[in-house]
């Protein structure tokens, strides 16, 4: 990555608690991960996957000590390393969820970051900034197409047209394509298809990408 001129990376974190079995090994992975980006090259952010953040696995009441333990060890072991991105006016860590899916209340969250001591550049999922009040500072774009059709591109350029000129932050996306392995792996059904075409599809988001250039 780093020899490919890659300068960033966002890590896709699970938490120290979860309802998922391989929460722990995901966590040592993800450690190793940023303890060598400090000493190599990357800026760093974390997205938080809150979906596990319950009560079991098979009891998906969300489970708020978990939310706040997790916040908690974000705070004391990621948000405080000299490369993580810190953003907006008062220089504040870079923090994802992805949703949220579980956590979908302004009260929530703010219980969540008041009990933690932590105020973040909190973006949530394109859309979904109001599950989380005022406690969001903007979204991130992300791959979707509507059913039965190929329609991701028009997707993310409404995203940044129409959506990101409202948001405090708006984080874009580029992807080379999207073949999830749900249905496989026995987690679910398969969502969308967007295919390769030999490296134009990830090209083709240069257009939509610099509207975010140069709004920022």
């Amino acid at each position: 990555m780093k020899y490919s001129g890659v300068d960033g990376a966002l890590v896709d974190w699970y938490g120290v608690q979860g309802a998922n079995g391989d929460v722990g090994s995901l966590l040592t992975a993800s450690n190793a991960f940023v303890q060598q980006s400090g000493q190599l090259w990357a800026q760093l952010w974390c997205g938080g996957r809150g979906y596990f953040w319950t009560v079991s696995i098979g009891n998906t009441t969300p489970d708020i000590n978990k939310a706040k333990t997790n916040v908690a060890y974000l705070r004391d072991n990621y948000f405080n390393q000299p490369n993580y991105i810190r953003y907006g006016a008062n220089n504040s860590p870079l923090m994802y969820v992805f949703g949220p899916n579980r956590f979908q209340t302004a009260a929530q969250w703010t219980q969540i970051f008041g009990d933690t001591g932590t105020d973040p550049q909190f973006l949530t999922l394109e859309y979904q900034m109001g599950e989380a009040g005022a406690n969001a500072d903007g979204e991130f774009a992300w791959p979707y197409q509507s059913a039965n059709s190929t329609d991701h591109l028009t997707q993310v350029r409404n995203f940044y047209l129409s959506r990101a000129p409202s948001l405090n932050t708006a984080a874009g996306v580029a992807y080379p394509g999207f073949n999830d392995f749900y249905q496989q792996g026995g987690a679910g059904s398969t969502l969308f298809y967007i295919p390769e075409n030999n490296g134009q599809t990830l090209a083709r988001h240069a257009q939509p990408l610099q509207y975010l250039q140069a709004k920022s």
